[in-house]
C-alpha cells in the first residue's frame, strides 16, 4: 500500500484481509446469464454499458449498490457516472478528488475494502448507510 492508503485515517483493507472471510461457491449459471445480458446490453445499447454493469452487480445480490466512479478528464474530481441500488438517487454525485475513497484506491493502484467509509470520507454519509465498500480501480 502507498503512502497515499497509508494517511488515510481507519486504514484500508487490502484484497488479502478478505480471504479470512472464506469464499462463496460459485454459480456458473447465474454467472453466464450476467455476462450475456451484460453482453446484449453492450451490443444494443454500449451508452449504457456501465449502467449495466452497476445493475448486475446488484441484481446478482453482490452489493447492496454498485457505482462506477469516473475521474473527470481534468483530474480533479469523480463523477458517479452509473449507480444501482439503494444508492441509486446518486447518479450524477461529484467528489473532489481528495474527498474521494476512488483517489485512495487509484493512487494504490489496487483494489481496496473501506470498512465504515463515512468516518474518513465524509461525503459518503446518507442513508442506507454504507458499512463497507470495495473499491477496484480499472
Amino acid at each position: 500500500m502507498n503512502d497515499t492508503a497509508a494517511k488515510v485515517s481507519g486504514r484500508p483493507l487490502s484484497l488479502a484481509d478478505l480471504v479470512e472471510r472464506g469464499t462463496r461457491a460459485p454459480d456458473h449459471a447465474a454467472e453466464a446469464r450476467a455476462l450475456a445480458g451484460l453482453a446484449r446490453s453492450l451490443a444494443e445499447r454500449p451508452e449504457n454499458g456501465l449502467e449495466a454493469l452497476a445493475r448486475t452487480i446488484v441484481e446478482m445480490g453482490l452489493a447492496g449498490s454498485a457505482c462506477v466512479s469516473l475521474l473527470d478528464p481534468s483530474g480533479q474530481c469523480f463523477r458517479w457516472s452509473a449507480t444501482a441500488g439503494a444508492w441509486a438517487r446518486h447518479a450524477g454525485r461529484v467528489m473532489p478528488y481528495g474527498a474521494s475513497p476512488c483517489a485512495v484506491v487509484l493512487d494504490a493502484a489496487a483494489p481496496l475494502l473501506f470498512r465504515q467509509p463515512h468516518e474518513t470520507f465524509p461525503a459518503l454519509v446518507g442513508e442506507p448507510p454504507i458499512n463497507e465498500v470495495l473499491l477496484m480501480p480499472f
